[in-house]
């Protein structure tokens, strides 16, 4: 089935953490998969292709981004019509963020093209980059 998968789902809270550990882990090979996909030659139309696409502006607890969303959905509506199965989130708390990752982890074990795309807050530190999702609260950066 193509299109978008679970356009916004409001999973329970949990806390309002940086996403972190396992899904640094599976944000890493969610971004190699898509290096993997990455070819010289275009994708035939029958390809399998398969896109996690997260826009996150309403932020709980730091400054809200006007694009992120409009972005977001802007580029889920465009590899839809090229043909890609579309994991969609906007606005993902924690939760959702992990969820969607597992979702596309799923759908990306057998394509051919994977590719993701995400607006909103990030942060490099320590040498590792982070999404924000919009229930993040940091008190310390150490505990980041």
């Amino acid at each position: 089935m193509r299109g978008a998968h679970g356009a916004n789902e409001d999973p329970a809270r949990r806390g309002g953490r940086l996403c972190r550990g396992g899904w640094r882990r599976r944000a890493a090979l969610a971004v190699g998969l898509a290096a993997l996909g990455h070819s010289t030659t275009p994708a035939v139309a029958t390809a399998d292709r398969v896109a996690l696409v997260i826009g996150n502006s309403a932020y709980e607890h730091t400054s809200e981004l006007p694009n992120p969303v409009n972005d977001a959905t802007a580029m889920r509506d465009a590899l839809t019509r090229l043909g890609f199965d579309v994991v969609f989130r906007r606005d993902a708390d924690e939760n959702a963020m992990e969820d969607a990752l597992g979702a596309f982890e799923e759908m990306s074990a057998g394509a051919d093209l994977a590719l993701v795309f995400y607006a909103g807050h990030g942060m490099e530190m320590n040498g590792g980059n982070y999404l924000v999702p919009v229930d993040a609260r940091a008190h310390r950066w150490e505990r980041l």
